[in-house]
């Protein structure tokens, strides 16, 4: 007659429940670990986990399962955008120690798989698209912001193309300057005007 062991039922059960709490673990120490759509675990070539790492998923071990700026800026999966950028974090300010949220957390893509990438449409003003990609948009952003081209008038002198990049800078611009008021708005928006 068989018997019901109850040791055995533990070790049987435990080992279903150690992937789940690896998981957890590991989920909320990446931005948006849990918000890629379809895949529950990003740094498993398996989207539900287990089994081969990823290239990600072996970039995570080496940093010792620690989101760093050097994870961050790696692009993992070869497919031209970094870490950071498919996990909403392009500035690789998020740590799990914070509460600073990521940039974005919709949208976000595995930074593990190059056949996954973050893609950013054109909002309703038109000013922010992957040509060029985010990563140099904000490069440009802050090295206008920091280094302005000139003066007229008081007015900053901004790029008055309508290449993405430009009406980028300008609405950045003008967001900067608006903070002033709803009348330095307006002098800032007439001083923009191309």
């Amino acid at each position: 007659m068989t018997r019901f062991s109850p040791t055995g039922f533990l070790v049987s059960s435990s080992l279903f429940i150690t992937p789940v709490l690896s998981y957890e673990a590991y989920v909320i120490k990446v931005p948006n670990g849990a918000n890629v759509d379809g895949v529950k675990a990003i740094g498993h070539t398996n989207s539900v986990g287990g089994g081969a790492r990823n290239a990600f998923g072996t970039d995570f071990d080496d940093a010792s399962h620690t989101w760093t700026t050097e994870l961050c800026i790696e692009d993992s999966d070869g497919d031209g955008q970094t870490n950071g950028e498919e996990l909403g974090d392009p500035c690789c300010e998020w740590t799990s120690e914070s509460a600073k949220a990521a940039l974005w957390s919709s949208g976000v893509s595995n930074p593990g798989d190059a056949a996954r990438k973050t893609i950013i449409l054109e909002n309703p003003n038109g000013v922010l698209t992957n040509d060029p990609p985010l990563h140099e948009q904000l490069q440009l952003l802050i090295r206008h912001l920091h280094n302005v081209t000139g003066t007229v008038n008081s007015s900053v002198i901004v790029p008055g193309g309508y290449s993405s990049t430009d009406r980028f800078v300008r609405l950045s611009v003008l967001n900067k300057m608006s903070e002033e008021g709803p009348e330095e708005a307006e002098n800032a928006l007439k001083s923009i005007q191309p």
